[in-house]
């Protein structure tokens, strides 16, 4: 597995890590590789937003 050490004080998504961090615990993250290539094309070429037809499919 290859780790990158961030810059927090940088990073983009700061407010997000923050936020997760404060949590109780416990809670679980889940991360995985996923092949969207052919999924990304059919919601480009029907013009419907990335964001929430990935979370319907992964709600599934």
């Amino acid at each position: 597995m290859n780790y990158q050490i961030l810059d927090l004080e940088t990073y983009k998504r700061k407010s997000h890590f923050e936020y997760f961090s404060q949590l109780a615990y416990p809670y679980v993250g889940v991360t995985a590789d996923v092949e969207i290539t052919e999924f990304h094309a059919k919601i480009k070429e029907q013009r419907l937003p990335f964001f929430l037809s990935f979370c319907y499919c992964a709600a599934l």
